[in-house]
């Protein structure tokens, strides 16, 4: 079985990190199933469920805590996972869900420079929690110490953020795509500035985008990795945040905004009885409010199409009227309207294109002309007025 080694950095600095995830399937008919901004923790919330080490600090979550001030803790993990599940996909239809999120997160190794083991953003199926009898941080809370590379019992997706070499690790901290094992199907040596995570569902691609500071100088890395999470995990899963410390290093989440779109009726909260499923008839009030709200549609239809049908025969009036006219020959129009016709140019230039308009009525506008050196009136009538 493999061991957990402990390792130590050069920097006594704040591990400060900023993580967007974006995991973006095609899009569900459905609405928002999850939404939610938390910007500051309080221990009477309760859409928070904390395991083993982790609890509310100064308005932020600590997964892990002091072993330096706590020296008699065995097991310092901590578990963060909203109470709520998340639809991540439907089984009849194959839909995945869209979901988004973003958390703030520092890692403090309280000046002894150890940060040991590191924390991870984790989906895991409803119902699961941290295995029990821990000896190592080494799974993250995440497998059981016998599964570390293969974890039957306690299947998982995660991104980790690792903070100590083990064994099966690179010789370097690194960020990395864990799917049922510590050890990543991919990673990236991590420089503490994660950027975004984003999926595909159309190319089930998962992508991973971040900065980070090297020499004074910011560097911008990526990689993807295939994956299907229908794959790896059920339709209904918990989510949240896991870490680990064998030594000083507290772990702590600032901020966490997260939202989802697949929604099914059946989702309530994992700690709630069995019967809060159950489905009762419609009450009489929702029952009234549907029969009005049908008989408000129907009526709307129909004054819609009446209204529609008086629209029509008015336009059709107005053709007829205009095709009348266009019928006409030059003499009958001069015969008819005792009016000597002109073209629609003679008619611009002797108004100056329009330019002097002497007064307008309900049914037409006079302007000002000239022609041949003499001063003019000129009416133009308005769709209006055509019968006139």
């Amino acid at each position: 079985m493999a061991t957990c080694n402990f390792k130590t950095t050069h920097s006594n600095l704040l591990l400060l990190c900023f993580l967007t995830i974006s995991i973006f399937f095609y899009t569900s008919s459905h609405t928002t199933a999850l939404s939610f901004n938390i910007n500051s923790f309080s221990p009477k919330d309760t859409r928070i469920i904390y395991e083993g080490a982790s609890l509310v600090n100064h308005q932020a979550i600590q997964l892990t805590a002091n072993q330096g001030l706590s020296p008699l803790i065995r097991s310092n993990i901590g578990r963060a996972t909203y109470h709520m599940p998340m639809w991540l996909w439907d089984k009849r239809t194959g839909t995945v869900t869209d979901f988004n999120t973003h958390f703030s997160f520092v890692i403090n190794p309280l000046n002894n420079g150890a940060y040991g083991d590191g924390m991870a953003f984790f989906m895991a199926p409803e119902g699961s929690i941290i295995p029990a009898q821990l000896k190592h941080g080494c799974t993250l809370g995440l497998a059981s110490d016998r599964e570390q590379l293969n974890s039957t019992s306690n299947p998982f997706v995660a991104i980790e953020f690792d903070t100590l070499t083990n064994t099966w690790d690179p010789p370097y901290d690194h960020v990395g795509v864990d799917v049922n094992s510590m050890k990543s199907v991919k990673k990236v040596e991590w420089w503490r500035n994660i950027t975004w995570i984003s999926y595909n569902s159309s190319t089930k691609i998962l992508s991973v985008a971040f900065t980070g500071i090297v020499d004074n100088v910011t560097v911008e890395q990526y990689f993807d990795y295939a994956l299907d999470l229908r794959l790896y995990l059920p339709q209904r899963v918990i989510f949240g945040f896991t870490g680990a410390s064998n030594a000083t290093a507290i772990h702590t989440i600032y901020s966490w905004n997260f939202t989802s779109s697949l929604e099914d009726d059946n989702i309530v909260p994992s700690s709630s009885p069995p019967h809060s499923h159950k489905k009762h008839g419609m009450p009489w009030w929702l029952l009234a409010a549907v029969c009005l709200g049908s008989a408000l549609v129907a009526a709307l239809f129909i004054i819609g199409i009446l209204w529609l049908r008086k629209v029509k025969s008015k336009e059709k009036k107005v053709k007829e009227d205009e095709s009348f006219i266009a019928q006409l020959t030059e003499q009958e129009f001069e015969s008819a309207t005792g009016a000597k016709t002109m073209s629609y140019i003679e008619v611009v230039n002797a108004t100056n294109n329009w330019k002097h308009k002497l007064g307008e009525g309900g049914f037409s506008a006079v302007y000002m002309g000239v022609l041949k050196s003499e001063y003019i009136a000129v009416k133009k009538f308005k769709r209006v007025s055509i019968r006139g």
